[in-house]
């Protein structure tokens, strides 16, 4: 039941002649409808109509009895049980509705939060490895500087070790 059938219901309620009781679910399930609190107001609101529903199928079946030969004064069980389960059956399917909904949207914030941190952290990934191929780019001119002041010192000694050979020969 939406909320505007549930007002429709109140109404429908409130316009029939119930028993005290039967009244003072109704008038509590009207208060709880402008409270904003639906799944109560929908509860209340099928228990007034099933006693409504009981109440007059009650007072058909008395006023009937005496004209029928074989009538009894109890409704039968199907008449009784099956409005309540049509209800109860709307009732349920609406909040299984509603609740499956609220799955739904939150699974989906989450499946997008999820999302977004796992792009952040890719994002970070990428910048980390930016960073390595800089510093690896780097290294590589050290290395190759590395190389040619070590051969330069190489070819340096050479020459050393051929000049104090020279002296010594002399």
């Amino acid at each position: 039941m939406t909320e505007k059938s549930l007002s429709e219901a109140v109404i429908l309620l409130q316009r029939q002649e119930l028993a005290p009781e039967t009244r003072e679910i109704v008038e509590e399930a009207a208060r709880l409808l402008a409270e904003e609190r639906e799944s109560e107001a929908r509860a209340l609101i099928e228990k007034a109509e099933a006693l409504a529903a009981l109440h007059h199928s009650a007072k058909a079946a008395a006023e009937e009895a005496p004209r029928q030969v074989e009538a009894t004064a109890a409704p039968s069980l199907q008449a009784i049980v099956s409005p309540i389960a049509a209800r109860l059956t709307e009732g349920f399917t609406s909040l299984l509705t509603g609740v499956l909904e609220d799955i739904h949207s939150y699974a989906g914030s989450q499946i997008q939060a999820a999302g977004q941190h796992f792009q952040q952290h890719i994002d970070e990934l990428d910048a980390a490895i930016c960073d390595l191929v800089v510093v690896g780019e780097r290294l590589q001119e050290q290395a190759g500087e590395h190389q040619t002041r070590l051969a330069a010192l190489q070819e340096s000694d050479q020459e050393q070790t051929e000049a104090i050979h020279s002296v010594i020969r002399v």
